[in-house]
């Protein structure tokens, strides 16, 4: 889904991670041995040991699936490539291998991705990009113990398509171990001898299996923002010395058809700089800093004080061009 705020700003997505083991680990042997004191019949004490007991702590096998994205991907009608982010985690308490499913024919939807791929975020970054492994059935995915990483599906938009149709697709993760058996398993299944560390595997809530969902939304307005700054020192020049002026122009433009709404451009006036006062302009008209009937206003109550320009309703196709003034300190 096309996000209707635009504000300037970053963001910083983790989505492989290596977390605390919750619960003994798999192969884990747990031993007792017990004790009893006695007085015998000189009146002197005693003590004996009982019998050792063992047991091996047998893997469970659980296993979640989630989606990492906000809501439904806008994308364009044809697309190549376009990506959704899920986080595969094993729940379970051994190292456990997965297979990697997908689904793009659900009901529910108006068409199917086409050509979708699985890829194992393999660099750990959190984006898909070309360090990342293109997952094979033959070869599965291996989780440790409470181990999450982030799995993207790639796939293709078919041509043709109306704004905001939807295409969906279902990513599963199943355990090796449980595959051994045919359908799905019902919690508490033992597969002897199969668990992580030598004892048994046991089938966790999850039935070694989960599955989630997310799809791709057709949007016929396509966004682009852009930031520019030019710099006018004291002396006529160029050079950002104190003293120097800088516009930053910043562009905000759709392509397409459709309508956008709550479009709002946000800057921040950057450190070791002023707001030039009565600086805004929006596509050449200029703006004031109060925040009164016109689109732009100068926040100096935010930590760092800030710019903004609440455009609010956008019909593609369409440009707004805004510039606002700083001057260095």
């Amino acid at each position: 889904m096309f996000l209707q705020r635009w504000l300037l700003g970053g963001a910083v997505l983790l989505l492989s991670v290596q977390a605390l083991a919750v619960g003994t680990e798999a192969g884990t042997t747990i031993s007792n041995t017990a004790s009893a004191t006695y007085t015998d019949t000189t009146g002197n004490p005693q003590s004996v040991s009982s019998n050792t007991t063992s047991l091996r702590v047998d893997e469970l096998l659980d296993v979640t699936v989630a989606t990492n994205d906000s809501g439904y991907v806008s994308v364009s009608t044809p697309e190549s490539g376009a990506v959704l982010s899920f986080t595969v985690t094993n729940t379970g308490n051994g190292d456990e291998g997965y297979d990697l499913t997908l689904n793009s024919a659900l009901s529910g939807d108006q068409f199917n991705p086409e050509n979708a791929l699985i890829y194992i975020d393999s660099n750990g970054d959190g984006l898909y990009d070309a360090g990342d492994t293109l997952f094979s059935s033959g070869t599965p995915l291996q989780l440790a113990a409470d181990e999450s990483i982030a799995v993207f599906v790639v796939a293709d938009i078919p041509g043709a398509q109306s704004s905001n149709d939807v295409g969906l697709i279902e990513l599963t993760a199943e355990s090796i171990t449980a595959q051994m058996s045919a359908g799905s398993d019902a919690p508490g299944t033992v597969f002897a001898g199969q668990g992580d560390g030598g004892g048994n595997a046991v089938v966790g809530s999850s039935g070694g299996a989960a599955a989630a969902q997310n799809g791709y939304q057709v949007s016929m307005v396509q966004p682009s923002f852009t930031k520019s700054q030019s710099v006018a020192d004291p002396f006529g020049g160029s050079a950002a010395v104190q003293g120097a002026v800088i516009t930053y122009t910043l562009t905000f433009s759709v392509s397409g058809s459709g309508e956008i709404t709550d479009v709002i451009l946000s800057d921040n006036i950057p450190d070791n700089t002023s707001y030039v006062a009565g600086s805004i302009t929006l596509n050449g008209a200029g703006k004031s800093d109060a925040a009164d009937s016109d689109e732009a206003r100068f926040d100096s109550s935010t930590t760092p004080p800030r710019i903004e320009i609440n455009i609010g309703t956008v019909t593609a196709p369409a440009t707004y061009t805004a510039t606002f003034q700083v001057e260095i300190d």
